[in-house]
């Protein structure tokens, strides 16, 4: 299960909490207040993880230099 960072909207309180993919738009607890509107937050790490691009070497990039 994927872990997401919620803020709630009631006291500001940043909390982390697994959850299941299918569930992380649902209404979650604040662990503070125990208000129920927290926001889903993007985390930083989901955000470089879908901007690195892996650089590999491609098959047939040797150039022909004419020697044998």
């Amino acid at each position: 299960m994927p872990i997401y960072v919620y803020r709630c909207s009631e006291c500001g309180t940043e909390f982390e909490k697994r959850v299941r993919i299918a569930e992380s738009d649902w209404e979650q607890v604040c662990p503070s207040c125990r208000g129920r509107h927290a926001l889903k937050l993007t985390s930083s790490s989901a955000s470089l993880e879908t901007s690195v691009r892996t650089s590999a070497p491609s098959a047939g990039t040797c150039s022909d230099d004419g020697s044998t």
